[in-house]
């Protein structure tokens, strides 16, 4: 299959871009899920992207170790685009991405309060507060 799967790949990231497109989907959206679809389709050079299965795919992007879960959530987000696609335009008769579990990303940390709420209650700590903020703040003063 080699050669004519390669064109195969090509040629369906390309007309999924096109749609992409069309949705008014965002270019560096484009761009980057095409990279992923790109990578997808290199690591399965023999074969054609409809003829990968679930397994496949879920073996794909959580094999990539040196991927943060945000990136591996981002590869999972492209390929069920693209295979959404290829399902809804009749490309493929199943979707092997409708399978795919959810990649779970950490919430983080909250975002800090607006500068205007800090000020404001800095403005009413006592002295000793504000010298800890300013010590924490890399030695920026505080109100």
């Amino acid at each position: 299959m080699g050669r004519r799967a390669v064109e195969l790949w090509e040629q369906a990231i390309m007309d999924w871009a096109v749609w992409m497109h069309g949705q008014g989907r965002s270019p560096l959206t484009v761009r980057q899920w095409g990279w992923i679809l790109r990578k997808l389709g290199e690591d399965h050079l023999r074969r054609s992207p409809w003829k990968l299965s679930t397994e496949d795919l879920w073996r794909w992007y959580g094999s990539v170790s040196s991927w943060s879960a945000p990136s591996r959530k981002n590869a999972r987000s492209a390929i069920c685009s693209f295979y959404g696609w290829a399902a809804r335009h009749c490309r493929i008769k199943r979707d092997p991405s409708a399978g795919l579990a959810g990649v779970k990303v950490s919430q983080g940390l909250p975002p800090p309060g607006p500068d205007s709420g800090i000020e404001a209650c800095l403005a009413r700590a006592a002295d000793t507060v504000r010298l800890v903020r300013v010590a924490g703040g890399g030695g920026r003063p505080v109100v």
